[in-house]
This record gives C-alpha cells, sequence and structure tokens, in this order.
C-alpha cells in the first residue's frame, strides 16, 4: 500500500465512525472544492475549510462516511467512492434514501492533502477522470495476461478479495474467491475440456463495472471443437 493509500484510508477510518475533528492531513493553503453541489464553491485554507464544513454538518444527525472504492489514480491522486449515513436533523430523513454514492478526489503531495473535491454523486466524479475508460483497459489487459499464463501481470492487475461467480444456469453456480480461487475455477472448467480460448467481442462499461462478450472456442474430449457466443 502506498503512503498517499495509507493516509487516505485513515483519513476514511475516522470519517466512518464519524470523526471529522482531525485536520492534521490537511497542507495549509488546501483547496477545498465542492464540484457538483447546487451551490459549487473552492474554498482556500485549514480555518476556512473547516467552518465550511461545520456549517454543513450542522444539517445532519450521526453522519458518516462509509468508503466502497479506493482507486488509486497515480502518484498524487486518490478517488474514494462512498456512501454516507446519517438523519437530517430537521426531516429525520436518512441520507442514503435520496443520494447516490458520493466521491472524494484527494490530491496528496508529501505526506499532505494538497486539494480535496467533493462530489455528491458519484458517477460524476467517474466521468470527470474518465475512469470508465480505464476500467476497461484493465479489464482488457487482465484477459490479455490471463490468455498467455502471465501469472505476473494478472496478480498486479486483480485485487486480493477477487470473487468469481459462475453463471447460474451452470451445474455448480458456486463462487470463488482470491486469486487461487480464480486458478481453481480455472482448473476445474478446463478439466472437462482439452482446449480452451476466448476473446472478447465487446467490452463496454457503466458507471463502475465493466461487461464483457466474449467469444470462446472450445473443444472437448470427444475432438469436436464447438463454438459459442457469451455474456
Amino acid at each position: 500500500m502506498s503512503e498517499n493509500l495509507e493516509l487516505v484510508r485513515s483519513i476514511f477510518a475516522a470519517w466512518e465512525r464519524g470523526d471529522y475533528s482531525s485536520v492534521h492531513w490537511a497542507h495549509p493553503d488546501i483547496e477545498f472544492v465542492f464540484a457538483d453541489w447546487p451551490s459549487p464553491e473552492s474554498i482556500n485554507g485549514v480555518p476556512p475549510m473547516g467552518e465550511r464544513w461545520r456549517d454543513y454538518m450542522t444539517n445532519w444527525h450521526d453522519m458518516r462516511a462509509e468508503p466502497e472504492q479506493y482507486h488509486e489514480l497515480d502518484e498524487e491522486r486518490v478517488l474514494v467512492l462512498f456512501r454516507e449515513q446519517g438523519r437530517g436533523r430537521i426531516s429525520g430523513l436518512a441520507v442514503g434514501e435520496f443520494r447516490a454514492t458520493g466521491a472524494n478526489l484527494f490530491h496528496v503531495r508529501d505526506g499532505k492533502v494538497t486539494r480535496l473535491v467533493l462530489y455528491l454523486n458519484g458517477d460524476r466524479a467517474l466521468a470527470d477522470l474518465d475512469l470508465e475508460e480505464e476500467n476497461v483497459e484493465i479489464v482488457k489487459r487482465v484477459m490479455a495476461a490471463y490468455m498467455r499464463n502471465d501469472e505476473t501481470t494478472v496478480r498486479e492487475l486483480v485485487t486480493p478479495d477477487l470473487v468469481i461467480s459462475m453463471r447460474p444456469d451452470q451445474p455448480d453456480p458456486r463462487e470463488y474467491h482470491g486469486y487461487k480461487g480464480m486458478l481453481h475455477a480455472s482448473g476445474e472448467w478446463l478439466a472437462v475440456w482439452d482446449a480452451q480460448s476466448f476473446e472478447p467481442a465487446r467490452i463496454w462499461a457503466a458507471e463502475n463495472l465493466v461487461f464483457v462478450r466474449t467469444r470462446e472456442v472450445i473443444r472437448g474430449s470427444s475432438e469436436s471443437g464447438s463454438e459459442s457466443l457469451k455474456s
């Protein structure tokens, strides 16, 4: 884990407990940006940031931020997709009832956050950063590495808590976990077929999901080849 990602995770660990009191992570001249809010604005400096955030928090009771995904974009930027939990002080409504997944974009330099961009809608952040296309490229690289048996590259590109879910129309549609689970699933599949190859027929992204329609060529023990198009 990089130092930048470790810093951002520590910030969210406090926010997940509802503790927003610390600003030790912020650069004195931090830029604090409300990107897609009803009244977009940019504030500079720790005291103005703290004052603006306290004003916002007066509207909520027991507000917490629960991270869902961390994306380390480059040497400086870390994007976090999260869900807020809490209730309006006046309405009593749970914030999750009317808000989608939010996003925070951290710019980190020399161990301090120099810029923090707040998004009410995580999809807007993904669109601004063009991460959908980046996700497609990652999936392409994983598939290519898998087909050429490049274990090192596959391990670099997949998360340790990877979950592989077999299609529900399979005889045993169970789940496999982690890289070892991926190898186990592949081994069981190849045990049925003498040969297998596939190539992406179409790849497209929607929000933080990537869909792949593949063309597979498989050959069973009878030595008769069969070709099918599967999603």
